[in-house]
């Protein structure tokens, strides 16, 4: 028994020790992403490079975007939504109704 409770003594001193170590990280969302796994990351001065799996590399749109359909841009302004989206309809009043597998749209917490 004496072995069972050191080890969990050492979990919880580790537990805490790492929640107090770990901060917040600032997401950079002006920088693209790719469709597949990214193995290497190497800066040289102002430039990325990554290499990997990927065949694809453009800016993070995130799981639902409005698209312009007569210059095939997107909106950047339309909010991000953090996840995937399964299923969309219109309110009628240029809002929309999704669903899906998310946790946030436009910075805003909204889960599913």
């Amino acid at each position: 028994m004496k072995h069972f409770f050191a080890f969990n003594i050492l979990l919880l001193t580790t537990w805490v020790i790492s929640a107090t170590i770990a901060s917040a990280q600032t997401l950079q969302d002006n920088l693209w992403v790719a469709n597949a796994p990214v193995n290497s990351v190497v800066t040289d001065g102002n430039a990325i490079y990554i290499g990997g799996l990927f065949s694809q590399v453009g800016p993070a749109t995130g799981g639902f975007v409005a698209i312009d359909i007569s210059s095939a841009t997107y909106d950047p302004q339309f909010p991000k939504v953090a996840g995937e989206i399964w299923t969309a309809t219109s309110d009628g009043t240029g809002g929309w109704y999704i669903g899906g597998l998310f946790s946030h749209v436009g910075g805003v917490a909204r889960n599913n």
